[in-house]
């Protein structure tokens, strides 16, 4: 946007052109659910449409993003670019490319069984509170269980108070983590402020079919996973 401050009443000289620039991004996500690839748009201005396209064609013409929408599997090149509608302003266009679908994805598929029970072996950092709990609200969801490698829960204004337990082949129910949760919070270190760290080691899936759940849940790629998994 280009102005220019000019005084009405003559006392002052008119200024010099001025442009204007209010970059605003537009992100994107690609995930797997229900056997079909989504795509997820968001920009990180409220006020702004996002308009899009995915096939190669100007997103200024295309549609309006309204939620996640199902990729075909003709579609090559995602573009997206925001759009501010009472200035008809537009923001610089995304490109990208998006992942093969067809044979690549129905391979993936077929690696997993809907019916057999699944083990991802994947080591992760649940480093707070909120982390924690997402994950103990998963569990619940899906009947996940954990091998658990170390859980830590220690007091938020002195971290030299803390409790820590080391775990190894032991399968964690999401009762068990909730109730030990409980257990060191609330009478160990008598309900003050405190903070969980948690390093898991494994996730136990009851079906394949709960799995491919999850991640649709977490709008994620099977692909990400399907060289850490084994039925």
């Amino acid at each position: 946007m280009i102005f220019v401050c000019e005084d009405t009443t003559g006392k002052h000289e008119t200024g010099d052109c001025t442009k204007w620039t209010n970059k605003v991004n537009v992100q994107y996500n690609f995930y797997d659910a229900d056997g079909l690839k989504y795509c997820e748009l968001k920009a990180d201005n409220p006020k702004v449409k996002i308009k899009y396209t995915t096939d190669g064609s100007n997103p200024k013409e295309g549609g309006i993003y309204l939620e996640p929408f199902a990729i075909s599997k003709d579609a090559v090149l995602l573009q997206a670019v925001a759009y501010y509608e009472p200035v008809d302003l537009y923001g610089e266009v995304l490109s990208a490319a998006i992942p093969a679908f067809g044979k690549e994805p129905e391979k993936e598929e077929k690696k997993i069984d809907n019916d057999k029970p699944l083990i991802l072996q994947q080591r992760k950092s649940y480093g707070n509170n909120k982390a924690v709990y997402d994950l103990l609200t998963s569990m619940k969801k899906f009947g996940i269980t954990l091998e658990v490698e170390s859980l830590t829960i220690s007091d938020v204004n002195d971290p030299s108070r803390y409790i820590e337990i080391a775990s190894g082949g032991n399968t964690w129910t999401d009762s068990i983590l909730e109730k030990t949760l409980d257990n060191v919070r609330n009478v160990i270190l008598n309900g003050i402020e405190s903070d969980t760290v948690m390093q898991v080691e494994q996730y136990n899936f009851a079906t394949g079919e709960k799995f491919k759940d999850w991640v649709a849940d977490n709008k994620e790629e099977i692909s990400k996973y399907i060289n850490k998994v084994k039925q």
